[in-house]
């Protein structure tokens, strides 16, 4: 990757590999993006936020940008580490986006960040979040499914009572799984996924709860302060769990709503679902973007810690594919250089 020296928002021209992962559009940064300062990966993360701002809006909003998020490869501070990623979009950062990394994984064998290895190739990768091993399928020269081992997930408070005007009371979980997700059962707000008008109401009663939950739960991380970012809520149906081990969910962002399955809120909502008693350590369940009607598989593989909290590691596996190239320019006379926020 070549880093622009001294980058503005006039001088920009950012390559990027397009990919996608179960729906959720991913750029993955090749050249052109700035060397982000700072000690920890997390001081990179929210120096980007701040001080390099710009990239976030030439890139994530309207009309260059969309719903994809961007991974920008940075200098480890972690020594376990062979690599280091951020993840953005047009809402700012994230700590953690399971279907990038997933996606990454594949685009770090096939272009030759590490070498690949049959018939797996196991990758450290630090996140915002923390480290994150995965392993990539790889046989012939060829790529194929990656395996990732969430960071230490944990439910944060169940049965949160909040009133939502035209619907009433309705109790949510609170979980972590690589970011913070309310997690409300899509039965309880009258939301009946395989229409397009139900996921309308899925989207505008999620972003309700969104308001209403950050009102109401101060959020707090055991390792880093940093971490306690609300991401939004996961809108879930479990009905057919018991029977077909498929869940159907959609992720309501700050801002906008999740294409794919949305792989941190996996890890949240399924450690959820192993406290509830309705999944066992180690069983397996697809977990489907009620928007794009496909997803990965997810199961709780072993029990660990993360403060006082009783955690759990989550493995996701699953398939980012390849959809293009792009050359993201400007010219000195937009108006628009840095973009805008349309309605979603």
């Amino acid at each position: 990757m070549v880093f622009l020296k001294d980058a503005t928002i006039d001088n920009l021209k950012i390559t990027t590999c397009e990919m996608h992962t179960y729906g959720t559009p991913i750029k993955i940064i090749e050249n052109g993006a700035p060397d982000i300062p700072g000690g920890t990966i997390l001081d990179k993360m929210n120096n980007l936020e701040t001080k390099f701002s710009y990239i976030i809006k030439f890139m994530s909003y309207e009309p260059r940008g969309h719903h994809a998020v961007s991974v920008l490869r940075v200098k480890p501070d972690n020594p376990k580490a062979d690599l280091a990623i951020l993840f953005y979009e047009k809402e700012g950062c994230l700590t953690m986006c399971g279907e990038a990394t997933l996606a990454f994984g594949r685009y770090c064998l096939d272009n030759g960040l590490v070498k690949a290895t049959e018939p797996e190739t196991s990758i450290a990768i630090q996140c915002p979040c923390g480290l994150v091993p995965i392993s990539v399928k790889y046989k012939n020269g060829i790529s194929g499914n990656t395996s990732l081992r969430s960071v230490p997930s944990f439910v944060f408070e169940t049965d949160i009572e909040i009133h939502l005007d035209d619907i009433g009371v309705i109790n949510v979980d609170v979980a972590f799984g690589g970011g913070f997700y309310t997690i409300v059962s899509a039965e309880d707000i009258g939301v009946n996924f395989g229409e397009i008008k139900s996921l309308k109401l899925a989207s505008r009663i999620g972003h309700m709860i969104n308001e209403a939950i950050v009102k109401k739960v101060k959020l707090s991380h055991p390792d880093n302060d940093d971490l306690a970012i609300f991401n939004g809520t996961l809108v879930v149906d479990t009905s057919d769990l018991s029977t077909d081990r498929v869940v159907k969910q959609m992720a309501v962002f700050r801002d906008s709503e999740g294409r794919g399955p949305c792989g941190s809120g996996t890890s949240a909502h399924i450690v959820t679902l192993l406290a509830k008693g309705k999944l066992a350590l180690g069983e397996s369940a697809v977990f489907k973007s009620a928007m794009s009607g496909v997803g990965f598989t997810a199961k709780v593989i072993e029990k660990t810690k993360c403060g006082k909290h009783r955690a759990f590691t989550v493995e996701i596996s699953g398939k980012g594919h390849y959809i293009g190239k792009q050359v993201m320019t400007m010219e000195q006379d937009d108006a628009l250089k840095t973009g805008f926020i349309g309605i979603s």
